[in-house]
């Protein structure tokens, strides 16, 4: 009985021995998973030339019609960046018909660095819209939206789209005192002649050089329904003394010549207005004019319109 119950008390020990010595030992370990993810360069697309104020899809296309005093415009594009847009900077966007960095200058050249966006929540992409105020003197041509983007960790990308600015010609005209629409000859009596010439400044609000047409119609009283021909007002390009009717034929840069209903191409040759001038009104000549009322005329206050255009002038 003995040697029983020392069987049974070393039967554990037994156990306990086989499982830490004969039984295989299953020991545990770890492992890192590591992986760089790379800055990826954001992607500029869909770069628009629009009409300032209108719907995205309405692209101006091949030409920008050319307005007196500003035209707006904007530059719309899409950037998008896989590793998310939170680190985009604010793009550079450029108008321009010189080069690209060009420093700023109504003729050729505007930039905008403060273009709006939106941001479309869930996705990789901001939508940017850069306005730009084009000077009615900005040089007609083909013009380049040339726009880039960066991020913080340095990639970038650049895209354009470019629209023809049409030719611009187009005047206005003012006399030397007011009104400032109305040559005004004053009190004469028949068969006399102007004391003075008139003087009308010929001012060019276009973007190209410019000569004009003119003409006129006969001065004409409504209220007792007479006239006279508008071939007795005579102007030039100087301020004459001597009394001349002129004639229908002569150049007026260098002597009077004899206003007509018909139109006269005149190569008056106006400059258009530079950066650099002053306002408006420095790009402009004056012509000079002087009228002649016929013997017998009836006495009454007579009217007529003067109609100046502009033309391309090379």
């Amino acid at each position: 009985m003995k040697s029983g119950k020392i069987f049974i008390m070393l039967l554990p020990i037994v156990l306990l021995f086989m499982l830490l010595f004969l039984l295989p030992t299953v020991i545990s370990d770890t492992a890192t998973a590591r992986v760089d993810v790379g800055n990826t360069a954001p992607t500029i697309s869909n770069v628009k030339l629009i009409d300032w104020g209108t719907a995205d899809d309405n692209q101006i296309g091949d030409s920008m019609t050319g307005h007196e005093y500003n035209y707006r415009v904007a530059c719309n594009f899409t950037v998008t960046d896989i590793n998310g847009v939170s680190d985009i900077k604010v793009p550079e966007a450029n108008l321009t018909i010189t080069g690209i960095y060009a420093a700023d200058d109504a003729d050729v050249h505007y930039s905008n660095n403060s273009c709006i966006y939106n941001y479309t929540s869930g996705t990789n992409e901001l939508t940017f819209s850069c306005l730009f105020r084009i000077q009615y003197y900005a040089d007609n041509g083909t013009w380049k939206c040339h726009v880039a983007v960066q991020d913080q960790g340095g990639s970038r990308d650049n895209a354009t789209d470019t629209a023809k600015l049409v030719a611009l010609t187009s005047v206005v005209v003012n006399t030397s005192s007011p009104p400032y629409d109305v040559l005004d000859f004053g009190s004469m009596a028949a068969n006399s002649n102007s004391s003075s010439a008139n003087s009308l400044k010929i001012i060019n609000i276009g973007n190209t050089n410019l000569d004009i047409q003119i003409s006129g119609t006969n001065m004409t009283n409504t209220t007792l329904s007479t006239h006279f021909f508008v071939e007795n007002i005579t102007y030039n390009r100087t301020y004459y003394v001597e009394t001349k009717k002129g004639s229908k034929t002569a150049n007026p840069n260098t002597v009077p010549r004899r206003l007509q209903e018909s139109s006269y191409t005149w190569d008056i040759n106006i400059r258009d207005r530079d950066d650099a001038d002053s306002d408006f009104t420095v790009a402009n000549k004056t012509a000079q004019f002087r009228i002649i009322i016929p013997a017998g005329q009836t006495a009454a206050l007579y009217r007529n319109t003067i109609t100046v255009n502009g033309q391309y002038g090379g």
